[in-house]
């Protein structure tokens, strides 16, 4: 084994590593729900062309949860109608079993989170369909 080969195993083991690390962390702790200031919710409504007057039909939302390996930036968060928060929700908690379950890898849930209006919130560890074919 040549110095290139050592190299490149030891940054697959550490990929690995942080991988499982990361994995055994949302499996284990439970994440307090993200605070999103009152002003990144205006910014989120002003952005989606909605009335702040409209919020309580509304919730801003993580597109990809932080058990995902989300973040609360205005990038990852969206307004959407009480309803469709409540079925993202859903879906959000069931992909994070299936992470800690081993069903599916955390990048497909990440996937799966972004286009989560596609997913079954019935069976959300099945991969979602691709478009046009």
């Amino acid at each position: 084994m040549n110095t290139r080969q050592v190299l490149l195993i030891m940054i697959l083991m550490a990929t690995m590593a942080t991988t499982i690390h990361a994995t055994e962390s949302i499996c284990t702790h439970q994440l307090p729900p993200p605070r999103i200031s009152r002003t990144d919710q205006k910014a989120v409504f002003m952005r989606s062309g909605l009335s702040w007057s409209r919020r309580g039909e509304y919730a801003v939302v993580l597109v990809t949860p932080i058990a995902l390996g989300g973040t609360t930036d205005l990038g990852n968060l969206i307004a959407l109608p009480i309803v469709d928060a409540a079925r993202k929700a859903k879906i959000d908690t069931a992909l994070v079993g299936c992470v800690c379950t081993g069903a599916i890898p955390i990048g497909q849930a990440e996937l799966i989170a972004h286009r989560w209006n596609d997913a079954d919130p019935e069976k959300p560890c099945l991969p979602i369909p691709r478009i046009g074919r």
